[in-house]
């Protein structure tokens, strides 16, 4: 900015001379005159030199500027891409979370299953007793005549038969689940 108000005042310093040559013209002697004129022709030259120089340094200043721009997108670019990836690695934990829960879920459906077929096959056993009994009484009357008496005698047996049936009936209750 400052090269460009130096170049700013050097063209009003040019236009000046300029402006006032032909004054100075009629002044002078004409060797002094040509002298004259070969100055301002080389600070003409300057000042031209000067306008390119200043046209390359704004052009080199607005390629900077575009340069920095770019870099300035792809850092913007970047960081979003970043960004990017950290929300897909967040999003693949918690899928690999969800993957997890379901497979405990499995691993707990899988368990009550086995517990469920572990209880459907245990094996029931009923047993019935049938008891049955009979008595049986069996009287005997002996008599005896000797000499002189008679002698009588009685005699009772009790005959108790008990009778046990036992009946065990064992049964298995098989169940097959389709997992």
């Amino acid at each position: 900015m400052l090269l460009l108000l130096l170049l700013l005042l050097l063209l009003l310093l040019l236009i000046l001379l300029l402006l006032l040559l032909p004054i100075q013209l009629l002044l002078l002697r004409p060797q002094q005159q040509n002298l004259l004129m070969l100055l301002l022709l080389l600070l003409l030259l300057l000042l031209f030199l000067l306008l390119i120089l200043l046209l390359l340094l704004q052009l080199l200043l607005l390629l900077l500027l575009l340069l920095y721009l770019l870099l300035l997108l792809l850092l913007l670019l970047l960081l979003l891409l970043l960004l990017l990836l950290l929300l897909l690695l967040l999003l693949l934990l918690l899928l690999l979370l969800l993957l997890l829960l379901l497979l405990l879920l499995l691993l707990l459906q899988q368990l009550l299953l086995l517990l469920l077929l572990l209880l459907l096959l245990t094996t029931t056993t009923t047993t019935t007793t049938t008891t049955s009994t009979s008595t049986t009484t069996t009287t005997t009357t002996t008599t005896s005549i000797t000499n002189s008496s008679a002698t009588t005698s009685t005699t009772t047996t009790k005959t108790a038969t008990a009778t046990a049936t036992t009946i065990t009936i064992n049964f298995t209750t098989t169940t097959i689940f389709l997992l």
